[in-house]
């Protein structure tokens, strides 16, 4: 970590089991790691359909780190994301496919993209 120039953020999906995926987390801190996304679906799990990500693992991982720890997975709506930040305790969240569908999902509601187009078109 002494040769790294920049700080290193990593992202990772779970593990089936927790404490391996707390293991992991820990050692990705040990070699430098400042900030570490956690995708709560595994490798295998592509896509919302495949199962629910797991904010159990998000907040394991969360509770064993020194490093801030951003949660993924599981927030279609602007409420979602207040559930999972109160459940893992995390400091931040990264969202995907949710973000295509409501542009505003982070500040509540649902607005039309039509009307927000014309908004930031005038800026």
């Amino acid at each position: 970590s002494s040769n790294i120039k920049v700080p290193l953020f990593c992202k990772i999906r779970v593990f089936e089991d927790v404490a391996e995926t707390v293991a992991y987390a820990r050692m990705l801190e040990e070699c430098g790691c400042a900030l570490l996304v956690v995708h709560g679906r595994t490798r295998e799990q592509r896509g919302a359909r495949t199962g629910l990500a797991s904010w159990e693992h998000i907040r394991a991982v969360k509770a064993s780190l020194a490093i801030p720890v951003v949660a993924n997975g599981n927030m279609i709506h602007n409420s979602d994301i207040a559930r999972c930040v109160a459940y893992t305790g995390c400091d931040g969240v990264m969202i995907a496919e949710p973000h295509l569908y409501n542009p505003a999902i982070f500040v509540g509601g649902r607005h039309r993209s039509v009307d927000m187009l014309r908004e930031y078109l005038q800026i």
